[in-house]
């Protein structure tokens, strides 16, 4: 049956036809055999591009790197999924988080092992998560196909603490979609993890208040008064806050406080705005000088 195919048998016109059928069959030009280039030149040239690629990686010449790694990718046959992983890297350095979306989902596409999958679908999630962040993507679709990515990269790793901290990113990626209940699910899965972990406290915020991992909330926190009292955002929650962070050596700091005053003076009046200056330094020093610039 394939007798046809051979040069020797058929003279060079049939060969000539063979060859570009071979050519549009595959979609690509095959190199050339009297320029001696065979595939196993290809795979060398492709993992040369691939080192020189993640070498200017490394000195931070990024678009040279994306260059190789395109390259290397290539004259992979099947493409380079180690090219591909170096590629959205390089795309999140540059915050080109579109870019980097592409690149991880075709790693992800040809990834042979769990390790490659996890950092493929890892990476596809991140700049999914950027990209709908910085207002460059699709919103909630990109949140929901971020979650999607995080729940095959929970498949792929027998890390307990690499499985608690995506499942805890998936959660939020849920409720940021406006899946509130379904995010919530994910985050009690988080909780039974990792009741003490990292993200415990925050996670069983958002469980209680979804809204809060789509919306820049004030995040939970306890401050000591002059007065010692106790302040915290449950005492201050459905007000406007003017948040001054201050020193006592600060000549800004200084200018800006007959303007807090005032605004201090209209939040009483009104009921609805506070005013909080926050210092680090010890409690004489700022006592003694919101006391002689009337710091109430």
């Amino acid at each position: 049956m394939i007798d046809w195919i051979r040069p020797a048998r058929t003279g060079w016109p049939r060969a000539v036809a063979v060859s570009l059928l071979v050519v549009v069959a595959f979609g690509v030009a095959l190199p050339s055999c009297e320029a001696g280039v065979g595939q196993k030149d290809i795979r060398a040239a492709g993992q040369e591009e691939l080192a020189k690629g993640i070498k200017a990686t490394e000195r931070n010449q990024l678009k040279k790197a994306i260059k190789l790694l395109e390259r290397a990718d290539s004259l992979a046959p099947q493409g380079s999924v180690l090219a591909r992983l170096e590629l959205a890297k390089c795309h999140a350095r540059r915050e080109d988080y579109g870019r980097q979306v592409d690149a991880a989902r075709g790693a992800a596409e040809i990834a042979t092992t769990s390790e490659q999958r996890l950092e493929a679908y890892r990476l596809l999630a991140s700049g999914l998560i950027k990209r709908a962040t910085t207002g460059k993507g699709r919103g909630a679709e990109d949140f929901l196909a971020a979650a999607e990515a995080l729940g095959h990269a929970v498949d792929e790793t027998d890390n307990p603490n690499h499985r608690a901290a995506l499942t805890f990113d998936r959660g939020v990626s849920l409720m940021r979609a406006g899946k509130d209940g379904d995010g919530t699910i994910v985050l009690l899965e988080y909780l039974r993890l990792k009741p003490d972990g990292a993200f415990a406290r925050l996670a069983r915020s958002y469980v209680e208040r979804p809204a809060r991992a789509r919306e820049n909330l004030l995040p939970d926190m306890a401050l000591d008064t002059l007065d010692g009292d106790r302040l915290t955002d449950e005492t201050l929650e459905g007000k406007v806050l003017v948040l001054d962070s201050w020193a006592t050596w600060c000549g800004p700091c200084r200018a800006a406080l007959p303007t807090l005053r005032n605004l201090h003076q209209l939040g009483e009046e009104s009921g609805f705005l506070t005013v909080v200056s926050i210092s680090s330094e010890p409690d004489d020093k700022v006592s003694a000088f919101a006391h002689a610039h009337d710091m109430n």
